[in-house]
């Protein structure tokens, strides 16, 4: 019996949580099952090392997703698959295109990044944008939701069908973190409460409210640490900086960069804080309840509060900068839960093969 082919298509393999969630799902394919082929716009990126070897990679080495649409079309036909995945709105609109220009029978399924209702309230997509994603949206064969809040917001936004969207949460690559999280962090110091904060650099997780409530730790109790993990994905580092040097905290905040291991500090943190404005699904504040951190979490949307209120942390408002530098400095109170695991491999499998 012959594979079933699936192509997943990325702009490249990043430091961020959709691209790790990609490298999870490549991971627990059943090869016996899918031909899985994983088709780069630019080039492979940090997460390189997580692929597979059943995978067929193919890089395109075009720097934007718009001037790719001929070399994607030519490797389309080349592998003739039956479900080609996308995980962001950019990539979602060129499979449309190429499947209509090439006559393609393929299913598009379209695992839909963040809200798109915040999105648009940030101006990151508004005009021509949200003009084009609503149009590509309409010919997706599923659009997964990571929430139901965000299946709620996608049909609201994107005007998407009901019988369109499904709702799975992000997998939990647990036995990848077991292995990982086993691992010693030299960067921290036992006479340090060391706080992790991790998430690409970008507007969205609120780096700035973090430091700012930060500095007022560090007037109360000089121990504290802040390790950010995260590489610099919207060239703000210059202006985190700007804020550390504005309150004195350089012997206080570390910016790693990309880490290859986050797993190794979430699990041997004091403290995980998430400050996000706005989240699709929280990967990393699910990552560091799964290796037994303690957790604050900014009220950024309804599932990071039911995350909460399922396994334990402490939620605050987004903007309150007392209420968070309380919260840290109480982190020894913060009851937690074992994580409630999911399904989720099992339901993306199951997807494919249906389709």
């Amino acid at each position: 019996m012959s594979l079933k082919k699936i192509v997943f298509v990325d702009q490249c393999l990043g430091g961020g949580g959709a691209e790790r969630i990609l490298c999870t799902i490549l991971r627990y394919l059943n090869s016996d099952e899918f031909e899985v082929h994983l088709v780069i716009i630019s080039n492979l990126g940090v997460f390189a090392s997580l692929i597979p070897d059943n995978v067929i990679v193919h890089e395109l080495c075009v720097s934007r997703t718009s001037k790719s649409l001929f070399k994607f079309l030519k490797i389309i036909k080349k592998i003739n698959p039956v479900i080609v995945y996308s995980s962001l709105h950019r990539i979602t609109a060129l499979l449309v295109v190429a499947k209509i220009i090439g006559r393609d029978k393929y299913s598009i399924v379209a695992r839909l990044p963040s809200l798109p209702s915040k999105e648009v309230s940030e101006n990151n997509m508004s005009g021509w944008r949200l003009f084009l994603y609503r149009i590509c949206y309409r010919f997706v064969t599923v659009v997964i939701a990571q929430t139901n809040e965000m299946a709620l917001d996608l049909r609201k936004v994107f005007k998407v069908n009901e019988d369109c969207i499904l709702v799975i949460n992000n997998p939990i690559d647990s036995a990848f973190i077991d292995e990982k999280s086993n691992f010693p962090v030299n960067s921290f110091t036992d006479s340090f409460i060391n706080v992790v904060a991790c998430g690409s650099l970008k507007k969205a997780k609120g780096y700035e409210f973090l430091l700012e409530s930060f500095s007022i730790v560090v007037l109360e109790n000089k121990k504290f640490r802040l390790f950010i993990l995260g590489e610099d994905v919207e060239d703000i580092l210059p202006d985190l900086k700007s804020i550390v040097k504005k309150y004195n905290l350089d012997e206080f905040v570390v910016f790693t960069g990309h880490v290859d291991n986050p797993y190794a500090y979430l699990a041997h943190c004091d403290l995980y804080v998430l400050s996000s404005r706005w989240e699709g699904y929280p990967n990393s504040l699910v990552d560091a309840i799964y290796c037994g951190a303690p957790v604050i979490a900014t009220k950024c949307n309804l599932s990071v509060e039911k995350i909460i209120d399922d396994n334990g942390g402490v939620l605050v408002e987004f903007g309150s900068h007392k209420n968070m530098a309380n919260a840290i400095l109480s982190f020894s109170s913060i009851k937690m839960n074992p994580l409630k695991m999911n399904n989720s491999i099992i339901e993306f499998e199951n997807l494919f093969k249906r389709l």
